[in-house]
């Protein structure tokens, strides 16, 4: 029954998942701004909740272990900076395709870090998951209302991503849920921050109406908490 839970998060995080690239398309702001308010919306959410813990927990913490997890929440940033780019750039299903190619670039990267394994079935899945991805990004080529810089940033977005579970996967057997997910939302908060003051621009909503264009207040959170949750679940069950 403990178990159960975690397939009703699974379907809420489908429907995050999907629902949020439609928002997110029609938004007008920058896509650094939607990315930063996402992650720091997100901290102010949170911080009531876990800062205590967090205070407590990090003291014993290894400094290399706490330099991990912000390097995680860095490509965190890189990845919703880069997806939501692609979103106006490119059509929602091919960001979507693209973006969810991570679990093969996880695949990839588990192997050459980590020393996993890889198995046939896998690298069957592989070929046919990038077969497919390939001829999005050549149909973007021959389609003058695509654009192929949206095609490439879901694909960024998926590499950045890919890097953050990995980290992840290896981070949380030693952190907390509560503690990673908050290092990893700070750091990329801050990653997307210093990037804003590079490119001198105001990611702070200036109006009501940025602040809702953020979705963080709907299918951000809802993704945002039901993908923690289920990370967690996986890498506790050794299944990630």
């Amino acid at each position: 029954m403990k178990i159960n839970r975690y397939y009703y998060l699974v379907a809420l995080g489908i429907f995050a998942v999907s629902l949020s690239p439609i928002i997110t398309k029609a938004a007008v702001s920058s896509s650094l701004t939607i990315a930063a308010n996402r992650m720091f919306f997100t901290i102010i959410i949170l911080t009531p909740f876990t800062i205590t813990k967090i205070l407590s927990e990090i003291k014993t913490i290894q400094q290399k272990t706490i330099l991990l997890n912000i390097l995680s929440g860095i490509f965190l940033g890189l990845h919703f900076w880069s997806w939501i780019d692609s979103l106006q750039f490119t059509t929602v299903a091919n960001s979507t395709i693209l973006v969810n190619l991570h679990p093969i670039f996880i695949l990839i990267l588990g192997s050459i870090f980590l020393n996993q394994k890889i198995d046939s079935l896998s690298i069957i899945s592989t070929v046919i998951a990038l077969s497919g991805s390939l001829l999005i990004i050549y149909n973007s080529l021959f389609n003058l209302s695509l654009n192929m810089r949206g095609d490439m940033m879901a694909v960024i977005g998926a590499i950045t991503i890919s890097v953050y579970f990995t980290i992840g996967s290896q981070l949380r057997q030693s952190v907390s849920n509560k503690t990673y997910t908050y290092i990893a939302y700070l750091s990329a908060f801050v990653t997307l921050f210093i990037i804003s003051l590079f490119f001198n621009i105001n990611i702070f909503p200036e109006n009501i109406r940025i602040f809702f264009e953020t979705e963080i207040i709907f299918s951000g959170n809802i993704r945002i908490f039901s993908e923690t949750e289920i990370i967690s679940f996986h890498i506790h069950h050794q299944i990630f």
